[in-house]
């Protein structure tokens, strides 16, 4: 099996993607769609990819890098995190740099991340939760194998006030209850 999907590929974290790290995560303009609130040294992100092993038994979570296979350009990353191995199940979330959005590639990275987690690491189940502000990645969902499974009101805190974050799900098609 290879992690891969119509246009891109999925591979580990590398040490030459410590800049695009240390910008993507300290973009504040993403902040309000993540869990992150808070700036990020270049030395923690640093020790943060020497550190890892790209094993989610491991770490607990794993980031994969989106490339494109023709050039090879790095284009997001998709992470696997909350794993939980007693109960087969992990979160997932997905970036996708500025000028590569609404070409598929969110898509692309999520098909291939959830065959990978299906096929390869069996877990049951994998999840998300979007903020109700990302409609991007909300029209996304709609186009996934990933349903709408609740709604978690007045959620999370933005700038504007207290939002509804909305809970999606799929279940491993290859494994039968």
């Amino acid at each position: 099996m290879t992690l891969e999907n119509g246009h891109i590929r999925l591979r580990a974290m590398e040490p030459e993607d410590l800049d695009l790290f240390y910008r993507w995560e300290n973009d504040t303009s993403m902040w309000e769609n993540s869990v992150s609130f808070s700036p990020y040294s270049k030395y923690m992100l640093k020790r943060y990819v020497e550190q890892t092993s790209n094993d989610i038994y491991k770490d607990g979570q794993l980031r994969l890098m989106i490339e494109l296979k023709e050039t090879r350009e790095t284009v997001g990353c998709i992470d696997l995190f909350d794993f939980d191995a007693f109960s087969e199940r992990a979160c997932w979330g997905v970036l996708i740099e500025e000028q590569y959005r609404r070409k598929g590639y969110g898509i692309e990275a999520l098909t291939a991340l959830s065959d990978y987690c299906f096929a390869t690491l069996r877990l049951r189940q994998l999840y998300c939760k979007i903020m109700e502000s990302n409609i991007a990645c909300l029209k996304m969902m709609e186009k996934t194998r990933f349903e709408q499974c609740g709604v978690l009101k007045s959620w999370a805190k933005s700038q504007s006030g207290f939002r509804n974050v909305y809970v999606f799900q799929q279940i491993n098609p290859l494994l039968a209850d």
